[in-house]
């Protein structure tokens, strides 16, 4: 019948398998399915207009991350922020922020708490919010710039303001 995980129902048996670098579906759990007739809902298709001021959403980041990104989520959430900042694109921290133009998940999660949110968005911001997956972003990004942009780290430089001898310049430090 249902099959439990953790402390509650999972995934309705009709939800697509999660694979590496393909974005899931929000997703209805098996009660939902089976008693209310929720079904999973794929993510918006990526227009680069909407990503002027993006929010990601980081809730229900669960083990499928590990195969999505295949245990490197740094590297496409980095690739993706950092093209994104370069091509003078904002990223807030607050997804009801009133500039807010897109939402880019990172997981996934229930279609009953993206229904919330986006009543929520309505009633707050006045409008729905594009709902992206990291993945679908990347995939856009790619394809629009073919490579990404990566910001360099560099030490930063500290001009002491005071006239102290720098540790450097110190003889017999460890005497």
């Amino acid at each position: 019948m249902f099959t439990k995980r953790g402390n509650g129902y999972d995934r309705s048996p009709s939800t697509p398998k999660i694979q590496f670098e393909t974005a899931p579906v929000l997703y209805a759990c098996e009660i939902e399915e089976h008693y209310f007739g929720i079904k999973h809902r794929a993510f918006n298709e990526v227009q680069y207009e909407n990503l002027k001021a993006v929010a990601f959403i980081t809730r229900s980041m669960r083990d499928e991350i590990s195969i999505i990104y295949g245990g490197n989520l740094e590297k496409y959430k980095d690739e993706v922020t950092n093209t994104l900042i370069a091509s003078g694109n904002k990223l807030l921290k607050s997804k009801f922020a009133k500039s807010v133009t897109a939402w880019i998940y990172i997981g996934d999660d229930y279609v009953t708490n993206y229904n919330n949110d986006q009543e929520k968005a309505l009633v707050e911001l006045g409008r729905h919010i594009p709902t992206y997956h990291l993945i679908d972003v990347w995939k856009h990004l790619k394809n629009k710039f073919g490579e990404f942009s990566s910001v360099t780290k560099e030490k930063p430089v500290i001009n002491a303001i005071h006239n102290r001898v720098p540790l450097k310049d110190i003889k017999n430090l460890n005497n």
